[in-house]
């Protein structure tokens, strides 16, 4: 059952990540990813997870995709969180000019390891992801979501909102709120919290 996933999750030995993330990418939901790889072909993101696995995603329900780290940058840190907090108009690509981040309003289309393909002012041009922060996708005004049953926050630090849970074959299938599907190993669970507002 779910709840004995508790006792699994919070004892289970960590995995050693091979390397730290090096994308983090915010689903619609507010679940926060931690990848080593994002790359967009058509419309369908490819994710890799710290741990090796891939997750295919609709960048319909990709909120954000940062390429740079924060640690040490808590003000760079706070306008990123402002930027993506916003609803936009447009998609956006994220640019450090200085000591903060400016933004530039677009289509955002295919994405690979070097190049964000950006359509500005009816021009597709490759931006060099090396020269920018991130990327904001637009979203029109959708339904209401479904309920978040419980926060799933894996061993590399991923961050999961999910509407439902199953534990079939020694396996925590989830559905996040937005709809992504996902399947973990107990051994890669740190914490499940159904607590409200969790």
């Amino acid at each position: 059952e779910i709840s004995s996933l508790w006792d699994i999750g919070s004892t289970a030995e960590k995995p050693i990540a091979e390397r730290p993330p090096t994308v983090w990418v915010e689903l619609v939901d507010g679940s926060q990813i931690q990848a080593v790889q994002y790359t967009v072909t058509m419309g369908e993101a490819a994710v890799k997870l710290i741990d090796g696995n891939s997750l295919r995603v609709k960048t319909r329900y990709v909120q954000a995709v940062r390429f740079q780290v924060y640690t040490s940058a808590p003000e760079l840190a706070a306008q990123w969180d402002e930027i993506t907090s916003t609803r936009p108009a447009s998609d956006l690509v994220v640019i450090r000019r200085s000591d903060n981040l400016d933004q530039m309003e677009g289509i955002i289309h295919d994405v690979t390891d070097e190049v964000v393909q950006f359509e500005y002012n009816g021009q597709t041009i490759d931006a060099k992801r090396t020269k920018l922060d991130g990327i904001v996708y637009y979203h029109p005004l959708s339904d209401s979501p479904a309920d978040r049953l419980a926060r799933v926050v894996d061993a590399s630090g991923s961050t999961w909102n999910v509407r439902s849970l199953e534990l079939a074959q020694e396996r925590l299938n989830l559905v996040t709120v937005c709809g992504v599907n996902l399947s973990l190993p107990p051994t890669q669970l740190s914490k499940i919290d159904f607590s409200s507002g969790n």
